[in-house]
């Protein structure tokens, strides 16, 4: 089902919503309206329903004729463009990638796991986890697609849809700003789309060539999204991707327990890989859900981070309809590379629940497949990296990025001492 909708969204994003389609859906429902009360005289032409069955009809037929113009144009629009340079145009992208030097005079680094490869500070993270990172929201409004990116959209769309088995265009919030240690008191964001996200962040290690004209000189070259004419990393606050935020966390329970996600063969990502407790996108539900139920103080960066880690958790483990207390912190922040260097938060949450209480959702399963969860018993939380990385040396290829980062956050805090869980214990 949801892949039909994702369907509709992606002439809606392509097309917009034709008058064709307005006034086809107002003469179904004038005609069925009109059937059900009888206003037509059932002496005029002999039949109450005919006038009603034939606007009925005719306006069924204009939407599956407009439906079936679309998808036509669609393909031909796909089919403008050939990809080029496929073997090898990431790897060179990838190895041109240099850092600015603001992000360096912050202590960013580039680091690699699995050859995936992410940007993070270990002093930007102890900011974050002190608590003096503490930013209020600006939301700067719609974020909208370059020309240059819109001309390729049904490609990017197209590829989508036959690479992934469930595809739809969530409501999500992108970061218009970098993280930095001297920053200022307020961060951007601004809504954004999961479809946004696929024609730009997701796009960046791809080169295009048009087949209208061989001799065009036009070429899409992806890592223009990503990197600027020296070959730097363009930054949050220039960048032309969608730069939708997620965030992910590591979640322990009352019992002592550590909480891991097996992802299915469906899933959107990591598939078949160990993903951290809950991981996923920020959702504009999200931001609506911080402005309405938090005071204006309360309404930070911060706490919006929490919100939706603690959303895909609930969702994940089954305690959306439970009342179950959670308390989570952010630890860390990155940019994914491999992800168009989309920005993710990283976060840990004490449930206070006992493990065999965590099920899985059947919402979940019906929408990505048959996952796992895996629990995994502790006795201090500061063997949690450890265990960690011992899951990743068994089979690295089974890991996600997420449990790595998070694995390494984790240590680099315990090593200077910090003792994480424990202030979240209730």
């Amino acid at each position: 089902m949801k892949r039909f909708i994702g369907e509709i969204q992606k002439r809606l994003m392509i097309f917009g919503l034709s008058n064709n389609y307005i006034y086809s859906i107002l003469g179904v429902v004038v005609g069925i309206f009109s059937m059900y009360i009888n206003i037509i005289p059932e002496n005029l032409h002999g039949n109450a329903n005919t006038i009603e069955i034939l606007v009925i009809a005719f306006s069924i037929f204009s939407i599956a004729y407009k439906f079936y113009v679309e998808t036509q144009e669609l393909d031909e629009r796909n089919n403008e463009f050939f990809e080029i340079e496929v073997n090898n145009y990431k790897s060179n992208v990838r190895d041109k990638i240099i850092l600015p030097y603001v992000y360096r005079e912050n202590g960013y680094s580039i680091q690699e796991f699995n050859n995936e490869r992410f940007v993070m500070s270990d002093e930007v993270n102890n900011l974050i986890y002190s608590g003096k990172f503490s930013l209020n929201l600006d939301y700067s409004g719609k974020f909208i697609l370059s020309k240059e990116v819109k001309s390729i959209a049904p490609y990017a769309l197209n590829k989508a849809f036959k690479a992934k088995s469930t595809i739809y265009n969530s409501q999500l919030i992108g970061l218009a700003d970098e993280i930095y240690l001297n920053h200022d008191n307020k961060i951007r964001v601004q809504k954004t789309d999961y479809f946004q996200g696929l024609c730009t962040n997701e796009m960046v290690y791809t080169k295009l060539k048009s087949v209208i004209n061989i001799y065009d000189s036009f070429v899409f070259k992806g890592e223009d999204l990503l990197l600027d004419e020296n070959g730097e990393l363009i930054q949050l606050c220039e960048s032309l991707c969608s730069n939708y935020l997620g965030g992910s966390t590591l979640a322990v329970t009352n019992d002592n327990y550590i909480i891991i996600n097996s992802q299915s063969a469906k899933s959107d990502a990591n598939r078949g890989r160990l993903a951290p407790s809950g991981s996923g996108s920020t959702d504009f539900r999200d931001l609506k859900k911080l402005i309405r139920k938090k005071k204006e103080s309360d309404q930070t960066f911060q706490e919006l981070v929490k919100i939706t880690m603690e959303r895909e958790l609930r969702e994940e483990c089954g305690l959306l309809f439970k009342n179950v207390k959670m308390k989570s912190k952010v630890i860390g922040f990155a940019r994914l590379l491999e992800r168009g260097g989309k920005p993710d938060f990283f976060g840990i949450t004490y449930i206070n629940i006992r493990h065999d209480k965590i099920k899985k959702s059947l919402k979940e399963y019906l929408e990505i497949g048959d996952y796992r969860i895996v629990t995994i018993p502790f006795n201090s939380y500061r063997e949690i990296p450890d265990i960690l990385f011992d899951l990743i040396d068994q089979d690295k290829n089974k890991i996600s990025i997420q449990i790595h980062i998070i694995a390494v956050i984790l240590k680099y805090f315990y090593d200077n001492g910090y003792d994480l869980f424990s202030d979240l214990e209730f």
